[in-house]
């Protein structure tokens, strides 16, 4: 069985980063039809905050109660990637790794019962990576920016800042 970009699984995510660098590329007849962009890793992950860090910013409230940071810092971990095919075979052009925080992380609260977080939901774009195969190449800045711009566009759908 041949294993391709294409059958790997699509979420709503990858399919519309998809269907908007498809369009970009419109210019370029049959170019658009090479590309295939899936979510290749979604994994929850946290961390843990040392000790130092939550005693550091430990904020006061108006109740003389005083409340640190989480001890854990729950997240997603998304790897979307950017297949295309060249001379028959996919090639992983482009790869982009992201944390979505979604700010539901419990502050603890001396004296008093753990208290929910105020923190808005963000993304942080931890990595980016591509190489030089991309055809053709005066498409290849433009695609680039519309995958971040379209992740971007999806994740401020979900509620992100």
């Amino acid at each position: 069985v041949s294993l391709s970009a294409e059958s790997l699984p699509e979420c709503p995510i990858s399919s519309f980063i998809e269907s908007k660098v498809r369009d970009c590329m419109k210019v370029v007849p049959n170019a658009d039809k090479t590309i295939t962009v899936r979510l290749i890793s979604d994994c929850s992950r946290q961390f843990s905050v040392p000790e130092v860090v939550r005693r550091h910013f430990r904020m006061a409230m108006e109740s003389d109660a005083v409340v640190e940071p989480p001890s854990q810092v729950k997240y997603q971990q998304k790897a979307i990637a950017l297949f295309q095919k060249i001379d028959g075979l996919d090639v992983c052009i482009y790869c982009m790794y992201v944390q979505e925080y979604n700010g539901d992380d419990n502050y603890e609260r001396k004296e008093v019962v753990n208290v929910k977080s105020r923190q808005k939901k963000r993304v942080y774009i931890a990595y980016l990576d591509s190489v030089e195969h991309f055809r053709p190449r005066e498409c290849r800045t433009e695609v680039y920016h519309e995958i971040l711009v379209s992740y971007l566009a999806t994740a401020r759908a979900r509620g992100y800042d």
